[in-house]
């Protein structure tokens, strides 16, 4: 559903564009490119005080630079992750449990122009000095980055008391800035995660990377310095309640104690047997035969109406039988094949 009210996590816009050098952002300096590469902002908290509200993460705003370091931190491709963190600010640890891969405009830019048209270790927008206006094309604002509805793993979406974050991948800085940068989603943090680029080799050539965070493993994190935001936000635009998922289970089996029932009675009636045999006899012997067919009669009448659906009032496929768990609910159980179900069985 769409949010007339959009939400945002970590610093707010104007800051992160127009006042990337402003005071916001002077206080606490810049990220390690060599040994910080992921970081996450939160928690979110309900807008409507409802736990299972929950808000999909649609756009991320960023100002960052490329700061390779030879023999350190050389990146490769142009990707980085998005992703959702449950996190314990007590024995800060977190855990990814969702994620999508975006493209980073900034390496694209780089990897194709190189030094002729861009300052690396500069921040957005680009120092002007020297640039060939006839080339002023190339530092158009790359900092706002749309992040697809619909992904083959399903839409990002936080939840109560989760953490919106990045794993850079390496050789990315962000600047840390000031707690009043925040956006107005309340009582937010920031942490990070320190750990250094990996080195590894492609077709001859060596690169230093670093590795992302990793669906369901936790890793240890620690408060950013002055706790304030990164140079990033997220901004949520559509919203929904989380279902709540209700597995069907078996009725419970009770115990069958008709077996010690029909022996007290068939005790009984042998004692009454040997009062009355003959009288006994004599009637059973007429009766035998029309008491075997109508019982065999009233079994076939009771086992239609058990083979009949109480919903639809449709015969079941053969072997199905409609019963009645302890809450009222009405489920289906076949005994040859021990299987049960919620939904009425179908033919075929």
């Amino acid at each position: 559903m769409y949010c007339s009210n959009p939400i945002a996590f970590g610093a707010r816009k104007g800051y992160i564009k127009d006042n990337i050098g402003g005071a916001a952002w002077t206080s606490y300096g810049d990220t390690n490119s060599v040994e910080e590469h992921i970081f996450m902002v939160g928690p979110f908290t309900p807008t409507t005080g409802n736990p299972r509200e929950r808000f999909q993460i649609t756009s991320l705003d960023i100002n960052a630079k490329y700061s390779a370091r030879a023999g350190q931190c050389e990146r490769f491709g142009y990707n980085f992750k998005v992703q959702i963190f449950d996190v314990d600010p007590v024995s800060l640890t977190a855990t990814c449990v969702q994620q999508q891969d975006v493209l980073f405009p900034l390496d694209a830019l780089l990897d194709k122009y190189g030094n002729k048209f861009s300052d690396k270790d500069s921040y957005y927008p680009f120092p002007g000095t020297g640039v060939d206006p006839l080339n002023a094309l190339l530092y158009v604002d790359w900092t706002h980055i749309q992040i697809p509805v619909w992904y083959a793993r399903g839409p990002l979406l936080i939840g109560k008391g989760q953490y919106i974050g990045i794993s850079t991948e390496g050789c990315i800085t962000l600047k840390r800035g000031d707690p009043l940068a925040y956006t107005n989603v309340p009582n937010q943090k920031s942490f990070y995660s320190p750990g250094p680029a990996i080195k590894w080799t492609y077709q001859s050539v060596d690169f230093f990377t670093a590795r992302p965070a990793l669906l369901n493993d936790q890793i240890a994190i620690k408060k950013t310095v002055g706790e304030g935001p990164y140079s990033f936000a997220f901004n949520a635009e559509f919203y929904d309640i989380k279902s709540v998922r209700v597995d069907p289970t078996r009725a419970p089996i009770v115990e069958d104690t008709s077996a010690q029932t029909a022996l007290i009675v068939l005790l009984v009636l042998l004692m009454i047997c040997l009062c009355f045999s003959f009288c006994i006899c004599f009637i059973a012997e007429k009766n035998h035969k029309s008491t075997k067919e109508r019982r065999r009669y009233m079994m076939s009448q009771m086992l239609n109406q058990c083979n009949i659906c109480s919903e639809t009032g449709e015969p079941l496929p053969p072997g199905w039988f409609e019963e009645k768990s302890p809450s009222g609910d009405y489920y289906y159980y076949n005994p040859d094949t021990k299987e049960s179900m919620w939904d009425i069985p179908v033919f075929g």
